[in-house]
């Protein structure tokens, strides 16, 4: 079977061929027909691949104080074929799948032929954890049922916003972005929304989102807050910076939330968190 993998030390893209999973008795065979790319999480991927030695310690600089610590305690040959072999290894991508069950497994009530969706790789046939694969009514299709994922992911950071929360700032309008946005409006929150990329946020307007257009984020949400700043900021951004989360804080009231569901860099500026006892989680 194929598999699509990623190369973190040279950042090539590849399709292998492996060989199909075997029969488990604990785990669910699927054939796989479907599955999402999510281009905000898997491009800042395939970009820290292509980047060089120096750019990749730059961009997870908490990854560098674990290598310093391990060539405290184990020296630098150890660190260093540590490091290689796990850039050498192909790291597999993808977290979002749709299928049909190949194999009866007489331990579930999932037949052969029973139609699902699961947390597979890009490949043509995974094994899954039971817990992790949910049967597709009759009435959505394969290509609709594919984006289960990232509607679950939206769903987890919309659980974290505080209750009687009204105004919401959600940055990052990428496929997780957009699709927070529709189920925030649906539960009738009003969102102000950001993204470097301006036809997503003319995109976002038009499902009711108050759009910003140049990267003035502060002003604009204090002024539509008078000065108090929005109940809670989401972040659904691909950034290994950290400059969103700290900058949130200024534009998030007192006593607000941040919540991230995008893939971001976290390290904090204490400070301004305590300042304004704001919390984060990360979803």
């Amino acid at each position: 079977m194929k598999v699509l993998t990623q190369n973190l030390k040279t950042g090539q893209t590849d399709i292998l061929e492996v060989p199909s999973p075997e029969i488990n008795s604990d785990k669910i065979r699927v054939l796989n027909e479907y599955s999402l790319i999510s281009t905000g999480t898997e491009s800042s991927i395939v970009n820290f691949g292509k980047a060089s030695w120096i750019n990749k310690a730059k961009q997870q600089p908490d990854r560098v104080k674990d290598v310093i610590n391990k060539i405290k305690s184990s020296g630098i040959s150890e660190t260093y074929r540590a490091i290689k072999n796990k850039l050498d290894y192909p790291m597999v991508m993808g977290y979002s799948a749709v299928g049909t069950v190949s194999h009866t497994n007489k331990n579930y009530n999932l037949p052969k032929g029973t139609r699902v969706f699961t947390n597979s790789f890009h490949q043509e046939e995974a094994l899954v954890d039971y817990n992790m694969c949910v049967k597709i009514p009759d009435n959505l299709d394969n290509k609709s049922a594919s984006f289960g994922a990232i509607g679950g992911i939206a769903m987890q950071s919309i659980k974290c916003v505080p209750e009687g929360s009204k105004i919401i700032a959600l940055i990052g309008l990428g496929l997780l972005g957009q699709v927070t946005l529709r189920i925030l409006n649906a539960l009738g929150y009003q969102c102000i929304v950001y993204d470097l990329d301006l036809k997503k946020v003319e995109l976002a307007e038009k499902y009711g989102a108050i759009g910003i257009r140049r990267n003035n984020i502060t002003e604009m949400v204090l002024n539509y807050t008078q000065g108090k700043g929005c109940d809670c900021t989401i972040i659904a951004a691909a950034s290994l910076s950290s400059k969103i989360v700290n900058d949130a804080t200024s534009y998030t009231k007192r006593k607000g939330k941040i919540i991230s569901s995008g893939l971001i860099g976290l390290n904090l500026i204490r400070d301004k968190f305590f300042k304004k006892q704001i919390e984060l989680v990360v979803s």
